[in-house]
């Protein structure tokens, strides 16, 4: 039995998990469309691509969940096939249809034999969009299973800077399941590691990860300018990602270390979009360590790590601080407390900038001029530069 169904951008399920007939589509726009059939048990889906890929492309199938299968289940479990690209798929959970504020975690769809992926229900990061009305707190910025109401497969708005054009993967058996929980790896105090290949005139990896402060240096980034001031030689990566929350990037981090596998050093900073949900330093510390926590397992706990502590949204004329990002700032500190992991204050230092300085380094109220990004190189390397 096959049966062959279309719909514009978001989708949904209903009773078999691999039935066609179930999913029903949940539009958000009409950028594009994916297309799903389903035969003897398994779901093929397929997108079909916009006509503006510059856009985001948010597109998935989602049925209702009448009931989890195992109520003592901490991980859901499925077997996929991808299409050959260095694509990611999503798996959404979700607690009512709009999949754009659910639960999402990825699969690779670079191998075209069949695979078994296993997720735990923790391992799930919430998507909403920063600027989404929405009420995070320290209990559900993760999964519960037993609120769960609906299942998704797709893509979310997470991907935008790797937008592609069409993709495919095959979806069989899906079943909630008893896992294993994760060990975190211990994480490395300062960077010593790195500053030992400084001294020893090494070149050394760099993967930048963050939001559109660190995005809009492109290669000319804020850590480009600061190893050039250094006077050392780096490879950086700049995987950051405009839009992004430190839970949207969670959500790629599998596809953001995949360009750099094994980074010495990985240069995190977030806060300019985190700051519109999320109310407390210790709602963002948790957000940044799920963050941190994962990156250090996808680099197998080999990498250090250098935070940078963001920057003001400014008031549009008055070059004002709008004192909404440096609410939720004491989160790094409160991480280099407890964890040990080194600290950039770029913060105090904007807010200590006249208005002269001000203009010269902030291209709008929120991103960087050239001149703003090597300011913030200047931090960077005083830092490393003070490290013993």
């Amino acid at each position: 039995m096959k049966r062959i169904l279309k719909f514009a951008l978001i989708a949904s399920i209903f009773t078999s998990l691999v039935n066609a007939d179930e999913y029903k589509a949940v539009v958000n726009n009409k950028l594009n469309k994916l297309e799903i059939h389903e035969d003897e048990g398994v779901l093929s889906v397929k997108s079909i691509p916009a006509t503006d890929l510059k856009k985001n492309q948010v597109s998935s199938y989602a049925r209702a969940l009448i009931d989890p299968q195992n109520s003592s289940a901490n991980a859901i479990s499925f077997e996929y096939k991808g299409d050959g690209s260095d694509f990611y798929a999503s798996v959404f959970l979700g607690e009512k249809k709009n999949l754009l504020d659910a639960y999402e975690a990825v699969f690779p769809l670079k191998s075209t034999e069949w695979q078994k992926r296993t997720i735990l229900i923790s391992e799930f990061a919430r998507n909403a969009k920063p600027w989404n009305p929405t009420d995070l707190n320290l209990e559900n910025t993760r999964a519960s299973l037993n609120a769960l109401k609906f299942i998704g497969f797709g893509r979310g708005f997470k991907y935008h800077r790797y937008n592609h054009p069409d993709f495919s993967f095959q979806i069989r058996n899906i079943k909630f399941v008893q896992a294993p929980e994760i060990l975190k790896l211990p994480l490395k105090k300062g960077i010593p590691n790195f500053l030992e290949k400084l001294k020893a005139n090494q070149s050394v990896k760099i993967l930048l990860i963050g939001d559109s402060i660190t995005e809009h240096g492109k290669d000319l980034s804020h850590t480009y300018h600061g190893m050039k001031q250094l006077g050392k030689e780096a490879e950086v990566f700049n995987a950051a990602i405009g839009g992004h929350s430190s839970r949207c990037g969670e959500i790629v981090l599998e596809r953001s270390v995949g360009r750099m596998p094994k980074p010495d050093l990985i240069v995190l900073m977030y806060g300019a979009n985190d700051c519109k949900l999320v109310t407390s330093p210790q709602l963002f510390e948790s957000h940044l360590m799920n963050t941190i926590n994962k990156l250090n397992r996808l680099t197998d706990g080999n990498s250090e790590f250098l935070l940078i502590n963001g920057v003001p949204r400014l008031e549009k004329g008055s070059m004002q601080s709008k004192e909404i990002v440096e609410k939720i700032t004491p989160a790094y500190d409160l991480i280099a407390q407890k964890h040990g992991l080194l600290v950039v204050d770029s913060m105090s230092a904007f807010l200590a900038l006249n208005e002269e300085d001000k203009k010269q380094y902030y291209k709008d109220t929120i991103h960087q001029t050239q001149e703003g990004q090597k300011f913030i190189g200047r931090l960077i390397s005083k830092t490393i530069k003070e490290q013993k």
